[in-house]
């Protein structure tokens, strides 16, 4: 389902602008799961219990590789370490301080300059009764502080 910027920022318990680490895939049951750990620079939204900027959040995605197998899975953010990111975060119930990105790839907006994002969703977005395909947008700075002011 497509996603706002305010619907995304009312959505997510956390907000965050960092730095990506480090990726690692694990196996979860049956299922891969990569684990993004992700240096927090800036807190827009909510407390994660890592302690103060400069700590890290695990950003958990469904699919990945483990060895020879591998689970694609169409939605999933590309996050490469080195990268500058803001990222909504939803809370993972089930591994305290751990998140998963709300609304898939459209939880991820990569900073490309001072006062500009890339919002870059990778899988067709259900809007208006019909599939879309994804378009690349940018993002200045005011329309994200916008959209954060809608979301708290």
């Amino acid at each position: 389902m497509a996603l706002s910027l305010p619907d995304l920022a009312q959505r997510a318990d956390l907000i965050m602008r960092g730095t990506v680490r480090q990726q690692t895939s694990e196996w979860r049951g049956a299922l891969i799961y990569t684990v993004t750990t992700v240096e927090v620079a800036a807190l827009f939204k909510g407390v994660f219990r890592s302690g103060p900027i400069g700590r890290t959040v695990r950003v958990a995605q469904l699919g990945g590789v483990v060895g020879r197998a591998a689970m694609p899975v169409e939605g999933a953010a590309a996050l490469a370490p080195g990268e500058q990111v803001v990222l909504f975060l939803l809370r993972n119930s089930e591994c305290p301080g751990e998140y998963y990105l709300a609304g898939m790839s459209q939880g991820k907006l990569s900073v490309v300059g001072r006062d500009r994002l890339l919002w870059a969703p990778t899988a067709p977005l259900w809007r208006d009764g019909a599939l879309h395909e994804p378009l690349a947008r940018q993002v200045t700075a005011g329309e994200l502080r916008d959209a954060l002011r809608g979301g708290r």
